[in-house]
């Protein structure tokens, strides 16, 4: 009797142990971090492109998009420029603009120079690491067709990723170029939705995409690995969309 008790017990035990098993697989998750997204502007009428965007947010369940947006497979209305490479050093006269437009208001004027001269002195160096590449792309941005071309700097060693623990990530931007006498648009790019050389969207390592065929650009603001930040929409159509990132536990309000 007292065998058959003790093996009793041992089952009893092996059940118990069992069910707490299950139970911790169970609480297991609602220990790990939950991205949450919340669409907090504008607050008026909503454009349908801000509902449909948080919906793709959910269905992926990612961490903050910090330099790079995804679309699920579902929704088909978000889509890519189709982008052609270009080579980085038959046309690094683009990059010499834009290095000279960004430090232009450099208070040492012969700093200045030594270090744009110490970056093109580098150039080929970063184009053989695949730090610096180039592409194109046409496409309709306030009802004119325009190039806008894509550089991206620091593409290998100095990635964005969460490892590196990015402020604000740099590295990818866009312009609108005038391929006939080959100058950098400048001014037609701080006033597009591309927004400049030192506007937020070139600031913040931005996407370029499409929404139903509109272009629109997307870029984060904030920390990573962080508590938030913010996550911006921009739509030539004057459409925006403005998503607020906090990192919660789940199970908790």
């Amino acid at each position: 009797m007292i065998k058959r008790i003790y093996k009793q017990g041992n089952s009893n035990k092996k059940s118990l142990w069992q069910f707490l098993l299950g139970s911790l697989i169970c609480w297991i998750p609602s220990l790990t971090t939950a991205e949450k997204y919340q669409l907090i502007e504008p607050e008026d009428e909503t454009p349908k492109i801000c509902v449909e965007f948080l919906d793709n947010l959910k269905v992926l369940d990612q961490a903050p998009m910090v330099c790079n947006r995804n679309f699920h497979a579902e929704y088909k209305q978000f889509t890519w420029p189709k982008w052609k490479k270009l080579d980085p050093w038959e046309n690094r006269d683009y990059i010499f603009q834009i290095w000279d437009k960004r430090y232009n208001d450099y208070p040492d004027k012969k700093r200045k120079l030594e270090l744009i001269e110490g970056l093109k002195g580098h150039i080929k160096e970063a184009i053989a690491r695949g730090d610096l590449t180039m592409s194109l792309v046409q496409i309709t941005l306030e009802n004119k067709i325009n190039y806008i071309l894509r550089i991206v700097e620091n593409a290998v060693s100095d990635s964005c990723s969460p490892q590196k623990n990015w402020i604000k990530p740099l590295g990818r931007e866009h312009y609108i170029i005038n391929l006939e006498n080959r100058r950098v648009e400048f001014k037609r790019t701080e006033f597009s939705i591309l927004a400049g050389i030192n506007g937020d969207a070139n600031d913040n390592n931005a996407d370029l995409f499409f929404y139903n065929d509109i272009p629109y650009v997307a870029y984060w603001v904030g920390d990573y690995p962080g508590e938030s930040g913010m996550l911006y929409l921009l739509g030539d159509d004057k459409n925006y969309c403005v998503y607020k990132f906090t990192n919660k536990w789940r199970g908790n309000k």
